[in-house]
Protein backbone atom coordinates (compact mmCIF):
# COMPACT_ATOMS: atom_id res chain seq x y z
CA UNK A 1 0.00 0.00 0.00
CA UNK A 2 2.80 2.41 0.82
CA UNK A 3 4.40 1.88 -2.57
CA UNK A 4 1.07 2.53 -4.31
CA UNK A 5 0.60 5.73 -2.34
CA UNK A 6 4.14 6.87 -3.10
CA UNK A 7 3.74 6.08 -6.80
CA UNK A 8 0.44 7.94 -7.00
CA UNK A 9 1.64 11.02 -5.10
CA UNK A 10 4.43 11.63 -7.59
CA UNK A 11 2.02 12.04 -10.53
CA UNK A 12 -0.11 14.83 -11.91
CA UNK A 13 -3.90 14.41 -12.10
CA UNK A 14 -3.84 12.65 -15.48
CA UNK A 15 -1.02 10.39 -14.33
CA UNK A 16 -3.02 9.42 -11.21
CA UNK A 17 -6.06 8.56 -13.31
CA UNK A 18 -3.96 6.38 -15.65
CA UNK A 19 -2.21 4.74 -12.69
CA UNK A 20 -5.42 3.78 -10.91
CA UNK A 21 -7.21 2.81 -14.12
CA UNK A 22 -4.45 0.33 -14.98
CA UNK A 23 -4.82 -1.13 -11.48
CA UNK A 24 -8.56 -1.55 -11.98
CA UNK A 25 -8.68 -2.91 -15.52
CA UNK A 26 -5.30 -4.64 -15.52
CA UNK A 27 -2.38 -4.41 -17.87
CA UNK A 28 -1.80 -6.51 -20.98
CA UNK A 29 0.63 -8.63 -18.99
CA UNK A 30 -1.74 -9.18 -16.05
CA UNK A 31 -4.68 -9.95 -18.34
CA UNK A 32 -2.64 -12.58 -20.20
CA UNK A 33 -1.47 -14.05 -16.89
CA UNK A 34 -5.05 -14.25 -15.58
CA UNK A 35 -6.12 -16.05 -18.75
CA UNK A 36 -3.23 -18.50 -18.36
CA UNK A 37 -4.24 -19.19 -14.73
CA UNK A 38 -7.80 -19.89 -15.81
CA UNK A 39 -6.64 -22.24 -18.57
CA UNK A 40 -4.55 -24.14 -16.00
CA UNK A 41 -7.56 -24.54 -13.71
CA UNK A 42 -6.60 -22.08 -10.98
CA UNK A 43 -9.21 -19.99 -9.18
CA UNK A 44 -8.29 -16.33 -9.08
CA UNK A 45 -8.99 -14.21 -6.00
CA UNK A 46 -10.88 -11.75 -8.20
CA UNK A 47 -13.35 -14.51 -9.07
CA UNK A 48 -14.25 -15.17 -5.44
CA UNK A 49 -13.78 -11.74 -3.90
CA UNK A 50 -17.49 -11.23 -3.17
CA UNK A 51 -17.88 -14.53 -1.36
CA UNK A 52 -14.61 -13.92 0.53
CA UNK A 53 -15.87 -10.49 1.65
CA UNK A 54 -19.13 -11.97 2.95
CA UNK A 55 -17.41 -14.77 4.86
CA UNK A 56 -14.68 -12.68 6.43
CA UNK A 57 -16.56 -9.45 7.11
CA UNK A 58 -14.87 -8.06 10.27
CA UNK A 59 -18.24 -7.03 11.71
CA UNK A 60 -19.47 -10.65 11.53
CA UNK A 61 -16.35 -12.36 12.87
Amino acid sequence: MRLNKRDALGRDALGKVKYYWSAICGTERSIDFAQHMEEEGFTRFEDIRGEFSKRFDPEKL
